[in-house]
């Protein structure tokens, strides 16, 4: 027999919980309101908490937080009852305050009863089954009768969840654990119930944790398609490192960002955090020992928890395609304000921010006057900086050069709203890589805006001809004037055509992007690479080879 407490607004809820609880020999204790439950608590010595989301005079994070505070109340496991069209059921925030496990609406009252034995027994055979009480891997320890995480004798404060779920993975040290097996066996889910980004959000918050106590990411690693382990002592001890270094980056998924991350490891820089959101196809980052915090530059979530513990913030974050919450304004201003701020917050001692020449407060450019904003936030935020302008960036993947190939295939004009004229000095993303990593412990560049760009400064028709040339056609490349690329791109809007062009494009291939030939040699002592020398990635079209 357990006791239950049941929080919600919903009397009729409350009555049918109330009714299968006691038929399935438990006690039911009912409440309309966070602030009711917390009274009730001092009284009634409770097993397990169910809180609605619908309850108005506190929202979960603020119950969570009085509960955790009190002594008495770490242990005790929480169910949280959704709406179906709440939005955390997706990207379950709330689960980082300490909650357990959810329902979804609907339900029946014999559901939630289920989920509730289903939280208890698991607890009871966790605690039957183990014949250790300690156990111990790598710089880790856990004991199961006080339910206590150490690090080198320190103690790590971590919810009740968290400890069964870093208990699992630890007797299974070595074996990656899907996150299918672990909603089964940490929360007590039905098979194929369970949302994996519930477990995602508490691995992301372990890690945290984890870091802070000076343990390297490489412990509790992501195996893609299989899940998480605990890393053993067959070739991947984990050991301490000094958190000190930590370099945070933000759109890590993207172009640069993918290369960035691959070239840090390279080097062997860690730990290394980045930034994603639940859209972002995170399997480019899994398995590589990387610390994964979940937020967004548009919405303001998770930022302070992304840049606990960091040193520096890499900010290569851009919205080139608004789409939903997802705006210029939302990422690429007001976002970088939020980050800078969080960051100025945490101590953050270094910032470098990727941008774009040309930013400027005009309401005819609203990418570029969004990126002045974000510029402006940066500037402002008291924290040691580097901006980068680069223009244009090409390599394996890009919006430039695989986009003008796949153009190219499709007809013989291109209506990508540049002039031809228009004078563009591309730098491969891996020199613009090179460039990043020198500048994050070079004190030289403190304070200071660096436009950089590739050895050549070449017209947009020369560019375009120069991957004409490679896709094997001859000729010069006939291109739309801007004023009739810009009719063809409001004309896809309006007939909803998508035309893989980003309306971002319309700004940035108006302007010239060139600064001098020399300025990667000059600062960074390398030589960056041409264009023509750097697009063997681009297929040659067979039709157009020579027989």
């Amino acid at each position: 027999m357990a006791t239950v407490l049941v929080i919600s607004p919903d009397l009729r809820a409350l009555h049918a919980a109330e009714q299968a609880l006691t038929q399935r020999g438990h006690i039911g204790v009912v409440e309309y309101s966070g602030s009711g439950g917390l009274s009730a608590l001092e009284t009634v010595q409770v097993d397990v908490i169910c809180f609605d989301r619908a309850v108005t005079d506190m929202t979960p994070a603020e119950f969570c937080n009085r509960l955790r505070s009190g002594p008495n109340y770490q242990q005790i496991p929480m169910i949280f009852l959704l709406s179906s069209t709440d939005p955390s059921t997706k990207a379950p925030s709330y689960v980082r305050q300490g909650l357990d496990t959810y329902l979804t609406r609907p339900f029946r009252a014999a559901e939630l009863v289920e989920r509730v034995s289903a939280v208890l027994e698991d607890r009871v055979a966790s605690v039957e089954r183990r014949d250790q009480k300690v156990l111990r891997a790598g710089p880790i320890v856990l004991d199961d009768e006080s339910q206590e995480l150490k690090v080198r004798g320190k103690e790590v404060d971590i919810t009740p969840t968290e400890f069964r779920l870093i208990w699992y993975l630890t007797e299974r040290a070595g074996t990656p654990v899907p996150p299918e097996d672990l909603l089964i066996k940490v929360w007590g889910f039905r098979p194929h119930t369970g949302e994996a980004a519930l477990v995602r959000a508490h691995i992301a918050h372990i890690r945290e944790k984890l870091a802070r106590a000076g343990v390297d990411s490489g412990f509790l690693q992501t195996v893609s398609r299989r899940g998480y382990r605990i890393a053993n002592s067959d070739g991947h001890q984990p050991r301490l490192v000094d958190s000190a270094h930590r370099i945070l980056i933000t759109g890590a998924t993207e172009f640069i960002g993918q290369r960035l991350v691959a070239a840090l490891l390279d080097a062997g820089r860690r730990p290394i955090r980045c930034l994603v959101k639940d859209s972002d196809d995170v399997q480019v980052l899994e398995g590589r020992g990387l610390e994964l915090a979940y937020g967004s530059l548009a919405e303001g979530h998770g930022l302070a928890e992304a840049v606990a513990g960091v040193h520096t913030v890499i900010n290569l974050a851009v919205c080139r395609k608004p789409r939903r919450v997802e705006t210029y304004e939302a990422v690429n201003h007001q976002g970088v304000r939020r980050l800078m701020e969080a960051a100025k917050a945490a101590g953050v001692k270094r910032v470098i921010h990727l941008s774009e020449r040309w930013e400027a407060d005009d309401p005819k450019y609203p990418y570029l006057r969004s990126r002045y904003g974000g510029r402006l936030a940066v500037m402002e935020s008291g924290i040691p900086y580097t901006i980068i302008e680069a223009g244009v960036v090409f390599g394996p993947g890009d919006r430039l050069t695989d986009g003008l190939a796949r153009i190219i295939r499709r007809g013989s004009a291109l209506s990508v709203g540049a002039r031809a004229d228009v004078m563009l000095q591309p730098i491969h993303a891996d020199d613009l890589v090179r460039c990043v990593i020198a500048l994050i412990e070079d004190p030289r560049f403190e304070n200071q805006v660096l436009s950089l760009g590739g050895p050549e400064h070449l017209t947009f028709q020369e560019v375009s001809d120069t991957i004409n040339q490679r896709m094997g056609y001859r000729g010069p490349l006939p291109l739309l004037s801007v004023k009739a690329a810009r009719a063809l791109s409001v004309m896809g809007k309006l007939l909803r055509i998508r035309h893989g062009q980003a309306p971002a494009a319309l700004e940035l291939l108006a302007l010239d992007t060139v600064t001098d030939l020399d300025v990667v040699q000059r600062l960074f002592g390398f030589q960056p690479r041409r264009l023509r020398d750097s697009i063997d990635y681009l297929e040659q079209d067979p039709s157009q080879a020579p027989s």
